[in-house]
């Protein structure tokens, strides 16, 4: 959270974030830093993948799918 304060845009600490609170069972603020992840990513891969496979393992398979193909 310290590293936010510096870097807000940074896709990559969202995504960690969101990883951490998935983690730790708060998924509706992992959801949340994945969605922000992404925006910050510039079209990047990694942001999506990471999503998907948080989709995935909730059982949102069709929403996962379509978060791996973009």
């Amino acid at each position: 959270t310290q590293a936010l304060k510096y870097s807000p845009n940074y896709s990559y600490l969202h995504i960690n974030m969101a990883i951490l609170k998935d983690a730790v069972g708060k998924q509706d603020e992992a959801e949340g830093y994945f969605k922000k992840g992404i925006q910050y990513s510039g079209g990047s891969a990694n942001a999506r993948f990471y999503y998907g496979r948080y989709l995935y393992k909730k059982n949102r398979k069709t929403e996962a799918v379509a978060e791996l193909q973009i």
